[in-house]
Parts: structure tokens; C-alpha cells; sequence
């Protein structure tokens, strides 16, 4: 009877140091796609007698590749946060980079006035090692910061979105708060199209001139840039976000929330679901 031999298992610890942290870092940079918040939703507190929007939560669990991976073992977990604390980890850039996807509820200027898919797409180390937030906000479905008699769902929801993550993470979470608020040194946001431009048509099938105005990127800047100097000047990002560039058409704009005073809430938002911290969720 011929004898038989087994040749070693395979694994990845017992692969070299520098190739183990080469593959940690493309699992690190591995892509979530998750929608963490379908729309905002108005609610009305009948005891409290006040109205609130609310994030819509995906109830699925938020599935992050490195996190899965550093509770596989307490080995790999060790190997994992060696890598972490290393001078490589911390030169890369893109290991301490959020990206998000935004995107209005429906088409065009007048229905794009509420918050909808709110996506992550890369998270790749945890909130207390962020530096840059990159936000994407797809211009095919408009804007609009102000409706009738006062600020938008949209512009709140924008608000309250940094607000909830600065505090609770990425799954927006208020019963799930940080040990510590985040502090983003860069929040980037670029406004692009996603696909073709999907305006409503006019009579005989034509795109209405206004619905091109109302999602090309360069418009959408200055109208979305608008708002951005608003919650800058509010003082609230101070110590919360260092620098703030967007970019759209072609074009760039920036500010520095750390050089602002702050001139505090503006009185046409009193009342709409504006206040910074998470009191007004937990009270």
C-alpha cells in the first residue's frame, strides 16, 4: 500500500509580513455599497407636540470587509491592528478616506427637495481615523434648498446627515453614539452627474431649457455652495471640520470652518430641525 502524504495547508499568516499587509490594504479599500438611508421622514410627536425628520435606517447590517476579517480570529485581529498602527498605514490617504453617495428624491429643480439614497461606497478604516469625507452628490436630481415659507427637507436632512455621522458613525445611528465625535480634516464634495441627463420632458418631447439648468454641474455648485457657506457661518462645524472643497463644472470652492466665528442658526431655521448634537434625538 503506497503511502500517502499531506502537503501543508495554505494560510495567510503563514505568508510574509509585507505580503500579508498588501493584501489587508486592498481588503481595506474593498467597496461597501451600502445604502445606509433610504429617504428622511417628517414625524410628529403627539405627547412631545413637535415634528422631526428622521433618517429612514436600513435595517440590514452594515457588512464592512476589514471589520469582518479582524473578528475572524484573535491572530489575524493582532496581525490586522499591527498593520494599523504602522507609518505606511498612516501616510495612505486613502485608508482614512470616507466616500458617500447623495442623491436627491426624484428629478428636476422642484422635485429634488428632499433627501433620498444616502450610500456608502468605501470605509475603509474605523471613524476615529478619518481624515477626508468624500461626498458625491448626483446632479441629475436637482436641488432645491428652500420651499415654502422656509428651508427645504433637503437642506435639513444635509445638516443633520454630517450631524449624525460627526456622532453616531456611519449607520447614522443616534441609539448607537461614537465614544468620541469624529473630526474630519477635509469634507470634499463634487457634484457630477450620474449616466445621462434624465430631465423631464416638455411638450413634443424636448428637454425644458430650466431642467438643464437645474442639473449641470457647474449651476448646481453655486446653488449647493450657497447652502454650504450657510452651515459654515453657523459656527457649528467649528472643531468638527477643518476645510470644505467642492467642486463641480469644472470649478472649485472652498471654505475654512475653523477660521468662522460663527453667527449661530439663522432665525429662518428656527424651528426646522437644525439644532447640532444629538439632543433633540434623545430628549
Amino acid at each position: 500500500m503506497t503511502p500517502t502524504t499531506s502537503s501543508p495547508r495554505a494560510s495567510l499568516l503563514g505568508l510574509p509580513v509585507e505580503l500579508r499587509h498588501l493584501i489587508y490594504q486592498q481588503v481595506f479599500l474593498l467597496p461597501i455599497d451600502h445604502q445606509v438611508s433610504s429617504s428622511w421622514k417628517l414625524t410628529f410627536d403627539l405627547e412631545k407636540r413637535r415634528s422631526q425628520l428622521l433618517p429612514d435606517l436600513n435595517p440590514t447590517r452594515l457588512s464592512i470587509p476589514w471589520l469582518n476579517l479582524l473578528l475572524t480570529s484573535r491572530t489575524l485581529a493582532s496581525d490586522l491592528r499591527s498593520l494599523m498602527s504602522s507609518p505606511s498605514y498612516a501616510a495612505d490617504e486613502e485608508l482614512h478616506t470616507y466616500t458617500l453617495d447623495l442623491e436627491g428624491e426624484g428629478e428636476g429643480l422642484m422635485l429634488g427637495c428632499r433627501l433620498g439614497p444616502t450610500t456608502w461606497v468605501s470605509l475603509p478604516c474605523p471613524p476615529q481615523d478619518v481624515r477626508i469625507l468624500d461626498v458625491r452628490y448626483d446632479t441629475n436630481t436637482g436641488l432645491q434648498t428652500h420651499g415654502d415659507g422656509g428651508p427645504s427637507r433637503l437642506t435639513t436632512a444635509l445638516f443633520q446627515t454630517l450631524n449624525l455621522l460627526v456622532h453616531c458613525g456611519p449607520r447614522l445611528d443616534f441609539g448607537r453614539v461614537l465614544p468620541e465625535p469624529m473630526r474630519i480634516h477635509e469634507l470634499r464634495i463634487e457634484m457630477a452627474r450620474k449616466g445621462g441627463v434624465r430631465p423631464a420632458r416638455g411638450e413634443g418631447g424636448e428637454v425644458d431649457p430650466w431642467e438643464k439648468r437645474a442639473t449641470d454641474p457647474e449651476m448646481m455648485l453655486y446653488a449647493f455652495g450657497s447652502l454650504v457657506g450657510m452651515y459654515v457661518r453657523t459656527g457649528v462645524w467649528k472643531g468638527v471640520v477643518d476645510k470644505v472643497r467642492m467642486r463641480g463644472g469644472g470649478k472649485t470652492l472652498s471654505w475654512d470652518p475653523e477660521d468662522v466665528e460663527g453667527e449661530g442658526i439663522p432665525p429662518e431655521w428656527k424651528g426646522y430641525g437644525f439644532e447640532w448634537g444629538l439632543e433633540a434625538y434623545q430628549r
